[in-house]
């Protein structure tokens, strides 16, 4: 697999530009000024209290590591949304990678968790993972969208799991994307198209 090159240029469902590119420590007040400017129905579903520059730092930090891969999109010179590619550190999970995504609002269903999560999947080939996972809090209907657009399928759901910074316990939907086959695939090209040694 070819490796991505950024930063990469490319528009929306409406036209609007971005940029992506990986998260740098300089990124740290970018990084906290936009989660603190998500609406708080965008923040309900977020693990972390992304308010708090220690918690914001401590992302911005682990991003500039070579175990977690961070992407931020911007517009404008503004933030406007971030992705990121964890991958297991147990050895019975070391296969397997975990998403996250947070998009601005008015980012929202045009297409930009599309994109970030298609390069984290790409991320993940490129490290050898053979399954990406994504956890999605019910009601996050863009987010399940962007996914299942790109291949990933509900495994399960854990009823009550989550409680929400209302104070709400709401269900926790496990999503996979087995990426194995595209390697698969990838080394039965290989196969195929590798020349023929005549002696």
């Amino acid at each position: 697999m070819e490796p991505i090159h950024y930063p990469i240029e490319t528009r929306v469902r409406d036209g609007r530009q971005v940029k992506i590119r990986p998260i740098e420590p300089g990124d740290f007040q970018a990084m906290l000024d936009f989660f603190r400017g998500l609406r708080e129905d965008d923040r309900r579903y977020l693990r972390n209290d992304v308010t708090d520059p220690a918690a914001v730092q401590r992302y911005v930090t682990n991003a500039d590591n070579t175990w977690l891969v961070g992407l931020l999109a911007e517009a404008s010179g503004q933030v406007v949304g971030t992705g990121s590619l964890e991958p297991e550190h147990h050895r019975w999970t070391a296969h397997v990678g975990e998403i996250r995504l947070v998009v601005a609002t008015d980012w929202q269903r045009h297409g930009l968790g599309t994109v970030l999560s298609d390069l984290l999947v790409r991320h993940a080939m490129a490290l050898g993972l053979e399954k990406v996972m994504a956890r999605v809090v019910d009601g996050q209907h863009g987010a399940e969208l962007a996914l299942t657009r790109l291949g990933f399928v509900r495994e399960a759901v854990l009823r009550r799991h989550v409680q929400d910074i209302t104070g709400r316990r709401r269900d926790l939907i496990i999503y996979s994307n087995d990426v194995s086959h595209v390697w698969e695939r990838l080394e039965q090209m290989v196969a195929d198209f590798s020349p023929m040694r005549l002696d």
